[in-house]
């Protein structure tokens, strides 16, 4: 790379066994970014990016490291994002290989065989992902020096229960993922002191309890990810979503074969979009979206058994002027005119179609159908 001012350099899905540290001497004050992901590097040593102190960003993911020193990163000290995923480190962080990365913001650990974490020396780190570790729990100490942290994901570990005690280390985090964990309980208190959380993921959880309380201290939680837990006792999904008065985007996880009452008056009116899905629903009730009283809303149903959407399926959406229907990946065969029949002052009219300013969204697969359902999207007549 002789004479050269190259600022991106992709080396991934080669055979490299060690960093390319020689070949890129010549461009250490010009190269920003360096990918040599899916390669076969077992050591990073102390020299195997010195010179480098441009150097941004570093996805050494996919490779068969398996262990790092405090050394392994020295020199580059503009790095803003590192990616180690897909690596069998278990122990990365033993021995503080990250202390020369003051400015790191993004710091992915993705399946990365972890066991532990000890204390991460990174004030500006904003993201941080452990997700499909081996993470049986986290010390209190752990984010004593990341007090910007703003999106944390641990989804996919051994954890039992919420780390609530790591919470007053976190008071700007705004996205956190907590899902696919053995989780047993979330109570009032499981996100308490995280008072700037907009995007929360408690879905795949192995709830026994569930507090309809819990998102109620989350005034500005816009987004949220959850199944509808059926098997927990003396919990009815519309009463813990109804806590949080500012959710534009809710995805829900149907674990019933029916949907009925679970997102009934679920929402306040910033409700903006809701998707559906589940691989044991099997039927949708004509009421079953009672009470969204937003006055724009897509609605989208995904990846479920159900072969028949009911007859009057807009019946309980009034108040929604701007409606758009997602309703692609489904076991849809046919959908009947009086499924999208228009609603008029006397009820229900199986002659006309509904205005569906957004449209009707169907798999590709339905040509002939999707341009019969063309005219449905638009008015019929005065």
């Amino acid at each position: 790379f002789d004479d050269t001012k190259l600022e991106r350099i992709n080396l991934s899905r080669n055979s490299l066994t060690e960093s390319p540290i020689k070949a890129l001497t010549s461009l250490r004050l010009s190269l920003r970014d360096l990918d040599i992901s899916q390669n076969a590097i077992r050591n990073i040593c102390a020299d195997s990016f010195s010179g480098l102190s441009r150097l941004q960003t570093l996805n050494l993911s996919s490779n068969i490291i398996s262990f790092l020193h405090e050394q392994s990163f020295h020199g580059l000290s503009s790095l803003i994002e590192l990616d180690v995923s897909h690596n069998p480190q278990q122990k990365l962080l033993h021995e503080n290989p990250l202390i020369s990365l003051v400015l790191l913001r993004s710091l992915h650990l993705q399946n990365a065989s972890l066991i532990s974490v000890s204390t991460l020396p990174l004030p500006h780190l904003h993201l941080l992902n452990l997700k499909d570790n081996f993470l049986y729990n986290m010390s209190q100490h752990v984010f004593e020096k990341c007090r910007n942290l703003r999106n944390l994901d641990i989804s996919g570990n051994l954890l039992q229960s919420v780390p609530m005690h790591l919470w007053n280390k976190m008071r700007k985090l705004f996205g956190l993922d907590i899902s696919r964990n053995p989780i047993e309980v979330l109570g009032i208190s499981s996100f308490s002191g995280l008072v700037k959380l907009k995007y929360l993921d408690i879905s795949g959880l192995l709830l026994k309890r569930l507090d309809s309380r819990t998102l109620y201290e989350l005034r500005f939680l816009t987004s949220i990810k959850t199944d509808s837990y059926a098997s927990v006792r003396s919990f009815r999904l519309q009463e813990l979503l109804s806590q949080a008065l500012a959710l534009k985007k809710v995805f829900i996880n149907i674990e019933e074969s029916i949907l009925s009452h679970q997102v009934q008056r679920a929402f306040g009116t910033k409700i903006r979009e809701l998707v559906i899905n589940g691989q044991n629903l099997k039927k949708i009730l004509p009421d079953a979206f009672a009470g969204l009283q937003t006055h724009e809303l897509i609605i989208r149903i995904s990846g479920t058994m159900v072969s028949k959407f009911p007859d009057g399926l807009l019946k309980y959406l009034p108040d929604v002027r701007y409606l758009t229907l997602d309703l692609r990946n489904n076991r849809l065969t046919s959908m009947a005119p009086e499924v999208l029949a228009a609603v008029t002052r006397d009820g229900t009219d199986a002659y006309q179609t509904q205005h569906i300013p957004g449209g009707v969204l169907l798999r590709p697969s339905w040509s002939k159908t999707t341009r019969s359902l063309s005219s449905w999207a638009s008015p019929t007549g005065t």
